[in-house]
């Protein structure tokens, strides 16, 4: 009979769990000894072992056995060394990880056996590798659902659903469970929140745990930090009231893990299985371990939310404020775009606020814009200067609001700005900074007044600090959401632009390609591609792209210095140049200097041999930040390889064709026999060869006045 090898299993199509790979792989070892009639896998687990799958066994899974006396199961956990029975019927191999036993192999025959006890050895070897892989690929895909999931968990309810749909099997279910204590003294629990594999039910059900009932369970998990119970009905470390309690409820098995809180065990988190004993690996456990220590943080920010919204009971106008915070939060979820988050950021500022007017104000580099407001009073669009004259470098330098109560008299406002503020009928504002996590002030909101104040009150600031706050860490997060789509755009036409270039040879061809595909990776008005001309030893402008208009000429005419010095320049010093706004620095010059404000020229480079200029455009001033640089260099780097590649193949060509002629030519000329023949062949093909309209040989000495010479 050929070795059985279980390795091919890795690659398994229907493997995607540590389950199925025990019952793929244990019945492949029934099906292939005829001698073997079962196959079962264990866990260890306290006094005794479960069955994690079994092939031909009149074992169900999930079953419970105790240790016996002398079991043979435990004297392979402890020596670690596989086992026989005296008959040699049944063959025992421990599954080893790091010198650890976390499972047993166990093959029972129907007659003694002989030499398959030593494949059986290599196969339980084989298994433990195979097992212990799938169960940690496993628990890691888990855990990465459960903390992917977690951030958006608020409420009891949904961190027991999700630990539900994330590790319970079928018959299982979970329980988050409060104590109640006294003085520091625990005197009973509730159970708040349950769930099982495909539900999670209502939460703070308000079941009532008498202390009697789990007083023997709390004393377990202070000392040991976590409780398994396999079999419920024989474990003698339950009272009575407790075990009854707990078969009342159809438990069979349990697995107890403390939340503490503030340094007190506030609640634990109970695994329950109604059909099947328990027995968590050591990975299991540090993974439930894990999760346990990030729910309690969840559940110690609902407490500090719970005493937030008592709080906030105290006054209807605060609890109005939280929820349309919490309406904000929700469509930020929602809205991938900042305008309608703005907008609705206005509305809401207008209802909980005591303020006429909001305007929110976004921009940077001394310029702002009003980009919503509410109620409308046709003033977006109008320009706000953010400057050193503003209001911003006094919220930069101290972080907090900015209270004016008299506009019509204030020196802190710019003269323009202020002007707007009274022909708008503002008398007093308040301007709220918005910060981003680098602590760059990229907009602010305004808070405005038709009538004069005396003051702004407290309640008005306290509730537009904190919806600003919120929209602040909401845009950085559209921002952030927006700048990696646009990166991942760019990648995906870097990728297209890579492989359309590879298609081609000839110049024309990737020249056309890299006006159409280019500009999108790049998001550019303008895009140009200049040439090196060996004949004239100058670049020309060979291709171009202005919006829609495209113009590719390959004896298009050399620039110079008054044509375009920004080219120029990076050709001569095969260096990037950069004018971030050519409506401001006249000392460059381009034929597109009155239509263009930023450009960019890279030295088309490939080898030490630079083979021209690329040239990208914006009407838009400070268009290119370093992201925009970086896909520019890589732009650069994929056309030259291919100008390059080109340019190569054309000499190939050349050569291959020239060496055709000769080739003919001289076999034209062995066919002549006359010397006129000969002297007629060589000048008419060498004529053609070379494009010349005349062509002559002359034979003989040279006249006197030559050789004089």
């Amino acid at each position: 009979m050929t070795q059985l090898s279980l390795l091919n299993l890795r690659n398994h199509a229907d493997v995607n769990n540590p389950e199925m790979l025990l019952e793929v792989a244990l019945s492949r070892i029934v099906a292939h000894y005829s001698t073997i009639q079962s196959a079962l896998v264990y866990r260890p687990t306290h006094e005794g072992i479960v069955v994690w799958h079994a092939e031909n066994s009149l074992h169900d899974l999930g079953a419970f056995i105790p240790f016996e006396a002398e079991s043979r199961h435990q004297q392979v956990i402890t020596g670690q060394n596989a086992t026989t029975s005296k008959d040699t019927m049944a063959f025992i191999a421990p599954l080893l990880h790091k010198g650890r036993v976390f499972a047993l192999a166990e093959f029972v025959a129907s007659v003694p056996l002989g030499q398959e006890i030593e494949q059986l050895a290599e196969l339980a070897e084989e298994l433990a590798l195979l097992l212990y892989n799938q169960l940690t690929n496993y628990l890691l895909q888990q855990q990465l659902t459960f903390t992917g999931k977690l951030t958006v968990s608020s409420s009891f309810r949904d961190l027991a659903a999700l630990i539900g749909s994330t590790f319970l099997s079928v018959g299982q279910f979970i329980s988050i469970n409060q104590l109640l204590y006294s003085d520091e003294v625990m005197t009973g629990g509730r159970v708040v929140a349950t769930a099982n594999r495909t539900e999670g039910f209502s939460q703070d059900l308000m079941l009532e745990l008498e202390i009697h009932s789990f007083g023997q369970l709390y004393d377990l998990l202070t000392q040991d930090g976590e409780v398994l119970l396999n079999d419920i009905p024989s474990d003698e470390r339950l009272t009575d009231a407790e075990r009854g309690w707990l078969q009342s409820q159809q438990i069979k098995s349990l697995y107890i893990l403390p939340l503490w809180i503030h340094n007190r065990l506030d609640a634990f988190i109970a695994i329950a299985d109604t059909s099947r004993a328990l027995a968590p690996s050591d990975l299991e456990r540090n993974l439930l371990h894990n999760i346990i220590h990030q729910a309690a943080i969840i559940i110690e920010k609902q407490q500090l939310l719970d005493q937030s919204q008592q709080s906030v009971r105290q006054s209807a106008e605060q609890v109005h404020t939280l929820r349309l915070i919490n309406e904000l939060i929700t469509s930020a979820d929602n809205n991938q775009l900042d305008k309608p988050l703005l907008q609705k950021t206005a509305e809401i500022l207008l209802e909980v606020t005591s303020a006429d007017h909001i305007g929110i104000v976004m921009g940077e580099n001394g310029q702002g814009y009003l980009v919503s407001e509410a109620p409308a009073t046709d003033m977006i669009g109008i320009q706000i200067d953010t400057g050193e004259f503003s209001l911003y470098p006094l919220m930069r330098q101290h972080q907090k609001p900015v209270t004016i109560l008299d506009v019509a008299n204030s020196e802190q406002l710019e003269t323009q700005t202020r002007e707007r503020f009274i022909q708008a009928g503002i008398k007093s504002l308040m301007v709220l900074p918005m910060f981003d996590e680098n602590n760059t002030l990229i907009g602010s909101v305004g808070l405005d007044f038709y009538t004069q104040q005396s003051s702004i009150d407290d309640s008005t600031v306290e509730a537009a600090s904190a919806v600003v706050s919120q929209v602040a860490l909401r845009l950085q997060k559209v921002n952030l959401l927006a700048d990696s789509q646009r990166k991942a755009e760019q990648l995906e036409k870097l990728t297209e632009f890579g492989q359309q270039l590879r298609a081609y040879l000839s110049t024309e061809e990737i020249l056309n390609t890299t006006l159409s595909i280019a500009p999108k990776a790049i998001d550019v008005d303008y895009i140009g591609v200049l040439l090196y001309d060996r004949a004239t030893n100058a670049i020309r402008n060979t291709a171009t792209r202005f919006h829609d208009d495209v113009t590719i000429d390959l004896d298009a005419t050399i620039i110079n210095e008054e044509t375009n010095s920004i080219a120029l320049e990076a050709w001569t010093t095969h260096e990037l140049v950069q004018a971030d706004d050519l409506h401001l620095d006249w000392s460059w010059k381009h034929n597109l200097h009155r239509e263009l404000q930023s450009i960019i020229a890279m030295p088309l480079t490939l080898a030490g041999v630079t083979l021209g200029v690329l040239e990208v455009g914006s009407v838009n001033p400070n268009h290119f930040d370093t992201q925009n640089v970086t896909t520019i260099r890589q732009i650069s780097n994929q056309l030259a390889i291919a100008l390059s590649n080109a340019s190569a193949y054309a000499q190939s060509q050349r050569l291959a064709h020239n060496k055709s002629r000769a080739n003919d030519i001289i076999a034209q000329l062995q066919q002549q026999l006359e010397v006129r023949d000969i002297l007629n062949v060589t000048v008419n093909e060498i004529g053609k060869t070379l494009g010349a309209k005349k062509a002559r040989i002359r034979l003989g000495t040279p006249p006197k006045t030559m050789r004089d010479e």
